[in-house]
């Protein structure tokens, strides 16, 4: 191109007298218009893209109305007329507008209307409608998903999520709500060593757990409480009632396992020391074994659903021995004070109850009887007897169940005191 130029402009005709042929190319230019000025021929301008303004906003949003899509929110704009007019004319000489009057949800269907400043001129749109998508802004329960972030203590699980709420009230316009599955609440867990309270932030998903925009949750936040579930082992107890009358006797019991694991909230863990048996009524007069159902508190689970128990229970029997007053012993004796049964010749007889198995264990050198003399003055009294060494749970009775007891004061005399 610049090689042309340079040509056209090496010619010789056009080395001379350059001014004037350019003053001859501004006026061949205006006679062109002045040509097209005096014909005034008709001509079409078309304006593109022309953006249509929509009217009756401010009223549907009122109606808690939203618009959505818009199809022809543009359209071309053709005046027809005289040259000069249509020459005269620029967008800004037009307006276009569509009336949106309509109250519910949907498709609605608005003329396109346009203004010219000048009548005359002919005018044509390349679209007469517009569609306009209205969309209610409407109000709807969802469920809630409660997680939580973060690693527990060592030693603990996390329970059952406890949500305070489990559904949540979400806004915004109805075909995008319809997309809302659900509204997850994610807390963390953080430094908490023991159960706490976690108000959860909420965020509004999809059926594909995305997070869904231009819809929003009513509330800020959701409590949920969030348990720490621990193991422990206790000791179990074993309860029951002895019921097999008053000529028997329990002699021995067992039970297994000794200790079972429970598992539950910390807190309540934390205050068990013991689980016991259901409370069972002993009422066999014979050896019995059976099987015991652990009670668990409420909220507390157990490894452990019962436990083997084993009662030996024998007829109470009595076994008499005879010992003589002399085997009798005199305690608490005061300086210068002299003592001595009144009967020296006297057996007691001695009465032990229990089992057969125990009495059989029992010796008559097995048991120590005694009298209490402490603050007793001179004359004579009858104490009573009281009997050691028979086998723990045994029952013993003297008879008779006191002695007489002279008290007087030591003369020195060689009489032997009786004790």
């Amino acid at each position: 191109m610049k090689k042309f130029i340079n040509r056209i402009l090496s010619l010789d005709f056009l080395k001379k007298k350059i001014h004037v042929k350019i003053i001859c190319l501004i006026l061949s230019i205006l006679a062109w218009f002045f040509v097209m000025d005096s014909l005034d021929k008709p001509v079409t301008n078309t304006f593109v893209n022309m953006p249509v303004e929509i009217l009756g906003v401010e009223q549907i949003e009122n109606q808690n109305l939203i618009i959505g899509e818009i199809e022809n929110e543009t359209v071309d704009v053709s005046l027809s007329g005289p040259w000069r007019k249509i020459m005269s004319l620029s967008e800004k000489d037009i307006t276009l507008t569509a009336a949106l009057t309509s109250t519910i949800k949907g498709t609605v269907a608005i003329p396109i209307e346009v203004r010219l400043s000048d009548p005359t001129v002919s005018v044509d749109i390349s679209q007469k409608i517009m569609r306009i998508e209205l969309d209610a802004i409407e109000t709807e329960k969802r469920p809630v998903r409660a997680r939580l972030t973060g690693d527990p203590p060592s030693g603990v699980e996390i329970g059952e999520l406890e949500q305070k709420q489990t559904e949540v009230s979400v806004t915004g316009p109805s075909e995008i709500l319809k997309t809302v599955a659900y509204v997850e609440a994610v807390g963390e867990i953080g430094e908490n060593e023991t159960s706490f309270t976690s108000f959860m932030q909420l965020t509004p998903r999809n059926d594909k757990d995305e997070e869904v925009s231009d819809v929003s949750v009513v509330e800020a936040f959701i409590e949920v409480e969030v348990p720490f579930i621990i193991e422990k082992e206790v000791p179990v107890e074993i309860a029951f009632t002895e019921n097999f009358g008053p000529n028997y006797k329990l002699v021995a019991s067992d039970f297994n396992p000794k200790t079972t694991v429970i598992k539950g909230e910390k807190s309540l863990v934390d205050r068990i020391d013991s689980i016991s048996t259901r409370d069972y009524i002993l009422a066999s007069s014979t050896p019995v074994e059976i099987k015991l159902p652990l009670i668990y508190p409420t909220d507390i689970t157990g490894h452990t659903e019962q436990i083997t128990a084993s009662f030996d229970v024998q007829q109470i029997e009595t076994r008499t021995f005879n010992i003589r007053v002399s085997q009798v012993e005199i305690i608490n004796q005061a300086d210068g004070m002299k003592y001595e049964f009144q009967n020296k010749n006297l057996s007691i007889q001695v009465d032990v109850r229990d089992s057969r198995e125990v009495l059989n264990n029992v010796k008559d050198t097995d048991l120590k009887l005694s009298v209490d003399v402490y603050n007793l003055t001179e004359g004579i009294w009858t104490t009573p007897i009281k009997i050691e060494g028979f086998p723990t749970g045994s029952t013993a009775t003297a008879n008779p169940a006191g002695l007489s007891i002279i008290i007087a004061p030591d003369t020195g005399d060689d009489d032997e005191a009786g004790n």
